[in-house]
Parts: structure tokens; C-alpha cells; sequence
């Protein structure tokens, strides 16, 4: 049947079988009930990334499936498709646009992902009877949307507005916090805490700031450590205090794909906030890794570790937040390009 703009005043949830997940449908339309491999393909990689936008190389196109369809046509301007009995909505940009729209979705505050061929069209060739094989092969938020990432040599600029980005501000802050009346855990919004921030910079060789305080119930030592950091991607912990979060909501935060009451905030400058279990932040279960990971190569100097070594331990802990976060972009390699020494952060007052 010949491609048509969806109906999008007339639609039903349906769940493709084996998705995990629900994915919009005309309602009345009739779904086929087995995938093409190339959408067994997408639902793989989907459902181990339920937060992120798949860009998935098609030939000389990417191809969005499903929600990420649906956020791709709004934010992108682009057709969204429903063909008749087919289980995804669809939409697609020229493969030479990649970065162009990585960039837009990044600026929303989005966390997208590059799904490529993996096989060259010879080999495929020879192998005509199998799909393409397909990898998750880059992901990108603001805070890791480096500019000269090799994954966008060749391909067209134009209108980027990757300049919003490339300044000293480009931050990607962790935040942990623990309570300060021992009779109150976090889980009862204790009203005065000890937050530990550590900012890095990785658009700017991996610079790394960090404070630790006492906060009361308004939380306006975090507020004004906030707007002075003016950070464009949050990491957060599970436990953290309704106060806290409340706070950090205030940013302008786009969730999308976290929770079933995420924000899809539709304003260029949306800060990503990602939330991680509470475990990945305590000092003992990261600071052996964080020591080893900071220890100088041959030649190099000693005096970043000794920095290290002698942080307050709940920001060594967040460090070791910064090196998890970072694995799957391929970025934990920038910290060691850190300038020492590291900087503690002082509000205008101080």
C-alpha cells in the first residue's frame, strides 16, 4: 500500500509481539504478526535502550521506528509513515544529514544512538540470503557530543547549531547527596543534606570541578551552584530526596523514555538528566577503580593522582560515577587529559 501521513487524531496503543514495549498503530489497521529482520533487528537493540533515540542505517538513509519515529517527525520536521498493516510508524533523513539531526535531538536534550551496517555492501553481496548485520555502534547526549567525533567526518553541517555547545559550560554534573539527621534517610526527604557535585567538561580536555556542602530544606546552595554551572547534562542517583530532585527539575530537564511521566520538553537547551542505582555512587565501591584508573603512565606526572588521593571520599565516589557514565560513549579516556589541579567550586558569596 502506497506510504500515507499517520492519523494521529485516531490512534491505539498495540504491542508488537516480542517488543517489550508498546509502539503506536492506526487504530483499525490490521498488524501483520511476524517482524522483518530488520525490525527484529531494532527491537533487539530497543529494548536494551528504551532511552534512546535509534538512528538506524538503511542503505543511504537512517530509519526511526516506532516512538523514536514519532519524536524524530516532531522535533526533525519530517514525514512520519504508517503503511497499512505494518507494526511501526516510520521516518527516515538522508544518510549525509546525520549530523545535522544528531545534533538537533542532542540540543532537546535527548539521548541518541547510531545503529550502523556493520558489513560492506560487497560481502553483503556474496551473502544475499541474510540481513544486514546492525550495532549500536555511537551514542550522544550534550554533554558527550564532541563536534570532531570521527562518526561525522563526510557528513554534512550545514545549519548545525553545534556552536550553541562548544563553550567552557558544557558540563555534565554528577549529584549524590546523603542525609544529615541520621533519624532521617533520604527516602523520608530529609530536609537538611550533604550534596557532593563533581562537573566535567569534556569539551574542554576533561576538566573537572567539584564542591561538597551542608544544604537546608529550600536547597539554595544547590540552586546557586546550579545556575553558576549552568550544567547541560544531570546524573542522579535513584535514592535521591524529593527536595533535591525537585530542584534539579526546576533546570528544565528533558526524561524521555525513563519513566511512564518523563518530560519531552519541545525547547533547544533541554538539560538530559539520567538517573543510575544508588550502589554505582558509594566511595567504597568505586574508589579502588577510580585510583587505578587515575595511576600516571610512564613518564607522566604523579600529581593528578596525588589530587585524586586526597579528595573528599564522596567525590572520589562520583568520579567513579563519571568513568561509568562515560563507558558506553567511549569517552573515559578524556579524564586523564584533565589539567591539574583540580578546582573546587566557590559560590559568588565565598
Amino acid at each position: 500500500a502506497a506510504p500515507t501521513k499517520a492519523d494521529k487524531s485516531n490512534k491505539d496503543i498495540a504491542f508488537v509481539q516480542g517488543t517489550g514495549q508498546a509502539d503506536i498503530v492506526t487504530t483499525g489497521t490490521r498488524v501483520r504478526e511476524k517482524l522483518t529482520p530488520l525490525e527484529e533487528q531494532y527491537v533487539a537493540i530497543k529494548n536494551q535502550n528504551k532511552d534512546v533515540v535509534l538512528f538506524v542505517e538503511c542503505g543511504y538513509k537512517f530509519r526511526f521506528f516506532g516512538r523514536d519515529a514519532e519524536v524524530a517527525a516532531k522535533h526533525l520536521k519530517i514525514m512520519l509513515i504508517q503503511r497499512e498493516g505494518e507494526p511501526f510508524l516510520t521516518a527516515s533523513i538522508p544518510v549525509q544529514r546525520l549530523y545535522f539531526h544528531v545534533d538537533r535531538l542532542v540540543g532537546l536534550g535527548y539521548k541518541v544512538g547510531v545503529v550502523h551496517q556493520t558489513e560492506s555492501a560487497a560481502f553483503r553481496e556474496a551473502n544475499s540470503s541474510k540481513p544486514f548485520e546492525r550495532k549500536l555502534t555511537k551514542m550522544f547526549t550534550r554533554a558527550t557530543f564532541i563536534p570532531e567525533d570521527d562518526s561525522f567526518q563526510g557528513h554534512d553541517t550545514q545549519g548545525s547549531t553545534m556552536g550553541l555547545y562548544k563553550s567552557e559550560h558544557n558540563r555534565l554534573l554528577i549529584i549524590s547527596e546523603t542525609s544529615a539527621d541520621a533519624a532521617v534517610p533520604l527516602e523520608g526527604n530529609p530536609k537538611t543534606v550533604q550534596v557532593t557535585l563533581v562537573a566535567v567538561s569534556l569539551t574542554t580536555g576533561g576538566a573537572i570541578v567539584w564542591d561538597t556542602f551542608e544544604d537546608g530544606p529550600l536547597r539554595r546552595e544547590l540552586e546557586t551552584r546550579l545556575y553558576q554551572m549552568e550544567p547541560v547534562e544531570v546524573v542522579i542517583p535513584d535514592s535521591l530526596s524529593a527536595l533535591t530532585k525537585g530542584m534539579i527539575l526546576q533546570l528544565g530537564v528533558n526524561t524521555w523514555g525513563q519513566t511512564s511521566g518523563a518530560q519531552d520538553l519541545d525547547r533547544m537547551g533541554c538539560v538530559h538528566l539520567e538517573t543510575l542505582p544508588a550502589r554505582l555512587f558509594g566511595p567504597e565501591a568505586q574508589r579502588d577503580r577510580v585510583l587505578k584508573f587515575f595511576e600516571p603512565k610512564p613518564g607522566d606526572s604523579p600529581a593528578l593522582l596525588e589530587e585524586v588521593q586526597a579528595l573528599p571520599q564522596a567525590v572520589v565516589g562520583s568520579l567513579g560515577v563519571v568513568l561509568e557514565y562515560l563507558r558506553p560513549f567511549k569517552l573515559q579516556h578524556l579524564l586523564r587529559q584533565c589539567s591539574s589541579p583540580l578546582g573546587q567550586v566557590l559560590t559568588d558569596a565565598e
